[in-house]
């Protein structure tokens, strides 16, 4: 084994292989607990490659998503190559679940994994991130089967997508990818890739696009439409073969806008079939504080398991707004307004509040987070029980979530 020591963790044991490095089972000297450690040894002289790595890191170690895995350290080894550590899930990767064929999956239970994904997916495409190799390979289960997403060196900025040809996984890899413009790519891109794993989680193991070669690949990617999935698996209903599909549409217009939308449509088909619905929620603020509301709200409502949805920063256009905020709105049995001068000036959050007033009267809670007046958002706000974030508190958290959960519809 080439590293089979580190300052603080013993390497026991190899987990897997992919294009940029090898994924350990390791132990921290210290404190005697697993961790899943990559090494990227296959970027040892290359520099960019590698503060494009440490870049990465920093913008994994800061999201905050029960589906994203954590980042515990990150450094150099002896050689100067970079490593980085995340917690170690015990459930093995779902690639390999799919090729266990003993065991098959209800789709109801292929859509309550992949609704986890997506909504991390939604979670990084708020922030203006793009994910770009989604493979099975790297959505991860806990003990419990829980999802989690786990490789993150492809992530880029969508003011950034030079980098975007960083790496590319075949298989996963929408037609666009091929093209080499970056200014084509966009969370569309990332809809391709969950089509993919749609597809695989549906027919238990198939690939929508195969070949010898990855030009044949490439070939059967751009060329050829895809098969139903309810043709290898007939007991696909017809509702998830179309949503499938959509995603694996050749041309980006055609597919979903957003990651959000793709959950909606999921949820929509889960509840129809008699599934429990979820409590979720919509937060109306400020793009200028969504560092309070990530922190403060978004961040302790989603570790609590209350599902978030609130608007991309990089909404511009009315169509764009009714497009997307209509259906955020339309999906969630709550609505949360943050209260600034800020959002009392932003005529989305008008819209937004305006719109669930008149839908959602009795599921409208009013956060204050700095001073400001209440008729600047609605005549009727006043009416409506505050909860007071000037000075956020564990009280004030635990008071918020309480609420939602005690009147779940």
């Amino acid at each position: 084994m080439r590293y089979g020591k580190l300052e603080r963790y013993d390497i026991m044991s190899v987990l897997y292989e992919d294009s940029f490095g090898t994924v350990y089972l390791a132990k921290h000297k210290i404190l005697q607990c697993n961790v899943a450690l990559k090494i990227f040894y296959k970027y040892v002289s290359d520099m960019e490659s590698r503060e494009n790595f440490i870049i990465n890191a920093r913008i994994v170690a800061n999201f905050q998503h029960p589906s994203i895995i954590d980042i515990f350290d990150a450094g150099l080894t002896h050689e100067n190559v970079f490593f980085v550590v995340y917690e170690y899930l015990e459930g093995g990767s779902l690639s390999d679940f799919l090729k266990t064929k003993d065991i098959q999956l209800s789709p109801e239970q292929i859509v309550d994994i992949l609704i986890n994904i997506i909504d991390a997916i939604d979670y990084i495409h708020r922030r203006g991130y793009i994910h770009l190799t989604l493979k099975t390979r790297d959505i991860l289960q806990d003990s419990n089967g829980l999802p989690k997403l786990f490789s993150f060196e492809s992530v880029v900025q969508e003011n950034n997508l030079e980098v975007a040809k960083l790496s590319l996984f075949p298989f996963y890899a929408a037609p666009e990818r091929f093209v080499g413009k970056p200014d084509e790519i966009g969370p569309h891109t990332d809809i391709w890739g969950l089509g993919v794993i749609l597809f695989e989680m549906l027919t238990g193991g198939y690939r929508p696009f195969t070949g010898n070669s990855i030009q044949e690949i490439i070939d059967s990617i751009n060329t050829i439409s895809p098969t139903s999935p309810s043709a290898l698996n007939p007991s696909i209903p017809p509702e998830l073969d179309k949503i499938c599909l959509k995603c694996l549409s050749k041309k980006p217009q055609n597919r979903y806008s957003s990651a959000n939308l793709l959950l909606a449509d999921l949820e929509k088909w889960r509840q129809s079939g008699s599934i429990t619905e979820e409590n979720r929620v919509f937060v109306s603020h400020s793009s200028q504080d969504r560092k309070f509301v990530e922190r403060e709200i978004i961040s302790k409502l989603e570790k609590n398991g209350i599902k978030t949805w609130y608007s991309k920063v990089d909404i511009q256009t009315a169509s764009e707004w009714h497009q997307s905020i209509i259906h955020g709105l339309e999906s969630c049995n709550w609505f949360i307004l943050v209260m600034s001068p800020r959002s009392s000036n932003s005529e989305w959050v008008k819209d937004e509040v305006h719109w669930a007033i008149d839908k959602r009267p009795s599921r409208v809670i009013p956060i204050l987070m700095e001073d400001c007046n209440f008729n600047d958002f609605h005549i009727r706000l006043a009416r409506i029980q505050y909860i007071d974030f000037r000075k956020p508190t564990e009280e004030l958290t635990i008071k918020l979530i309480k609420t939602l959960k005690d009147n779940a519809p």
